[in-house]
């Protein structure tokens, strides 16, 4: 049988957050709402590296938004040298938007 997955709510992730940032345990939270410690791990470990607790996509190009100051730097590195082909590759970030 396949495994059945249901969506966390932005509530109860900040909650487990929370309780990591006070100093708290924060699988205790967890476990009153139903949520496995390696998954509340996660969850923490989400907020840490990505300063959110919203879930990236697990599949397919995740949009990455990039400073204005950035974008104005590549388009210049761009335009000066037009034979050379620009290839950034930015931590977990295969696809690049303005």
């Amino acid at each position: 049988m396949p495994a059945v997955y249901s969506k966390i709510c932005t509530a109860d992730k900040t909650r487990i957050f929370q309780a990591y940032t006070c100093g708290e345990d924060y699988i205790q939270p967890a476990r009153q709402i139903g949520i496995k410690r390696t998954t509340a791990y996660l969850i923490v470990r989400r907020e840490l590296d990505h300063d959110s607790v919203v879930a990236l996509p697990r599949d397919g190009l995740r949009s990455v938004k990039m400073s204005e100051e950035i974008l104005e730097t590549v388009i210049a590195i761009v335009s000066d040298h037009t034979d050379y082909m620009l290839m950034i590759r930015l931590p977990d970030a295969p696809h690049v938007t303005s």
